[in-house]
């Protein structure tokens, strides 16, 4: 990042520079070719900020029984920045409640493409219970990949206190 940093003011001055020369030499072809990596450079920049994400996940039960169904609603709300989102809602593979729960309907884990506009999107999906215990939902993890590359994937993580309760039959 440090590098780029040093190498964008040159990125800017250059074009600049080639187009004054353009424009006293009346040589119009020049003047577009010369401007085109300019544009580039600042729509590039425009779209290089960082999103602000807010996700919230809900459940319609919090007791219920083995054998029974969990429906989750995951809403995720992006602001800014241009690229990919990938959001992985629990059960997160390798925990508790991975083990306890099996997906019937739907996915826990979805890629966004986030545009020029603010994305609102909702999912849902449906658990079966296949073990008794406590189980915590844990957190909904993401990672968003700038589309022009200009940083690196930003990775985060929204945090839970819900638990779902499975007793035996």
């Amino acid at each position: 990042m440090r590098e780029f940093s040093r190498i964008l003011p040159l990125l800017i001055l250059l074009p600049v520079i080639a187009a004054v020369l353009a424009v006293l030499t009346v040589s119009r072809p020049y003047i577009l070719s010369v401007l085109f990596p300019l544009i580039t450079l600042v729509v590039a920049l425009s779209l290089g900020d960082r999103p602000t994400v807010s996700i919230t996940l809900s459940t319609d039960k919090g007791v219920m029984y083995v054998g029974e169904e969990l429906n989750i609603e995951l809403n995720v709300k992006v602001h800014g920045g241009f690229g990919l989102i990938l959001v992985r809602a629990p059960p997160i593979p390798n925990t508790a409640m991975a083990e306890g729960f099996e997906l019937v309907r739907g996915n826990n884990v979805h890629v966004i493409f986030k545009g020029f506009h603010d994305v609102d999107r909702r999912f849902t999906y449906t658990l079966r219970a296949v073990k008794r215990g406590t189980y915590q939902l844990g957190g909904v993890d993401y990672t968003y990949y700038n589309a022009l590359g200009i940083h690196g994937p930003i990775r985060g993580s929204v945090r839970l206190d819900n638990s779902v309760q499975v007793m035996p039959r």
